[in-house]
């Protein structure tokens, strides 16, 4: 048995027509036994026309238990480097302050004094 998900479109050319989109009652990733429905939440916006245009859609895909615990790995480890590179750039900016500005001031003032 498949899943079936209508997705409206609106706001194109295609106005008031929906996307179907068919998935299998098997595994997604290797076509294995479906045994777990993981959640994949899509989000996404636009300008168009002036007009802010944005789209949500939740959808339940099947996986077997490998993949599913697989793709839930990889989130962690996605999220976790995400984190890090965050840190790294916060980290970088207030060293850039802490260095960079005294040692322009500095330059500066001297440049005042020395003459």
């Amino acid at each position: 048995m498949k899943a079936s998900v209508s997705i409206p479109i609106p706001g194109s050319r295609f106005a008031g027509q929906n996307a179907r989109v068919n998935f299998p009652s098997e595994c997604v990733y290797c076509g294995g036994r479906a045994e777990e429905q993981v959640r994949v939440d899509l989000y996404n916006s636009a300008q168009s026309r002036g007009k802010k245009v944005e789209y949500a859609v939740t959808l339940n895909l099947p996986f077997c238990h490998e993949h599913a615990s697989l793709g839930a790995q990889y989130k962690k480890d996605y999220e976790r480097v995400m984190a890090i590179i965050a840190i790294a750039v916060i980290l970088h900016q207030r060293h850039a302050r802490l260095v960079i500005s005294p040692a322009s001031r500095n330059w500066g003032s001297s440049n005042r004094t020395g003459a």
